[in-house]
């Protein structure tokens, strides 16, 4: 059997991208609470059924900046030739949910940053 491409990727890109794909599903499900939050509030539910739903809320926005740090914390500790590897593996990902690549692919800026990268 040959090997598969999956063996050839570092674990830290492997963690990394555990990280980004968690990050995903949070963002989605945030998205979705959302948008169902208006039906929520408009239903005969409890209050105390309410500061539930509001509570997992704020717990899933907390765990969402804290992925955001991880992330791009776990990435600076990467090898150069890892952070390239991560960065092409998942560009798109990266830039849909507000992360900033560098042109080099060896720099990430989390989103709400104001750094700014230059390239000489």
């Amino acid at each position: 059997m040959p090997p598969t491409r999956l063996a050839q990727v570092p674990q830290q890109v492997l963690d990394l991208s555990g990280d980004l794909e968690e990050l995903v599903f949070t963002k989605t499900a945030i998205g979705i609470y959302d948008r169902t939050m208006l039906a929520i509030n408009n239903s005969t539910t409890t209050p105390a059924l309410l500061n539930l739903h509001r509570g997992s809320w704020l717990q899933a926005k907390s765990k969402v900046a804290s992925l955001h740090r991880s992330i791009v914390a776990d990435f600076n500790r990467l090898p150069r030739h890892m952070k390239r590897t991560f960065v092409r593996a998942n560009r798109s990902t990266l830039c849909e949910y507000g992360f900033r690549p560098s042109a080099d692919n060896l720099e990430i800026t989390r989103p709400g940053s104001r750094r700014v990268v230059v390239v000489l």
